[in-house]
């Protein structure tokens, strides 16, 4: 099986395991190790090169997934406090607030 990383205007802008045949694209064959490390190489001088950032972004990755699980736990609960509301269960919205209150401090502490 052939790997290759693909380079338009001297980024990394994806991979895939066929060659990309257009102009302005750059398709590079790597070996599979090389292809499932994401964010560990960047395109410099007509090589990849190791990035000496990419812990950091790897990182960076992580956390913008784990906001984004929260945020959308956070409407869906949104959504269901709504519920709650229209049905006229005061009881059960606090606790909803409550964790909804949780999760952003959470969110906001990443």
């Amino acid at each position: 099986m052939k790997y290759y990383i693909y380079v338009f205007d001297n980024e990394i802008n994806g991979k895939g395991m066929c060659p990309i045949v257009n102009k302005d694209w750059i398709s590079i064959e790597v070996s599979e190790n090389i292809y499932n490390e994401d964010y560990k190489y960047i395109y410099s001088d007509g090589e990849l090169i190791v990035d000496e950032n990419w812990e950091e972004k790897v990182l960076q990755k992580e956390k913008e997934q784990k906001i984004q699980e929260i945020n959308q736990k956070i409407a869906e609960l949104e959504q269901e406090s709504v519920k709650e509301i229209l049905y006229g269960n005061d009881e059960n919205i606090k606790v909803y607030q409550d964790v909804i209150n949780g999760l952003v401090e959470t969110r906001n502490n990443l």
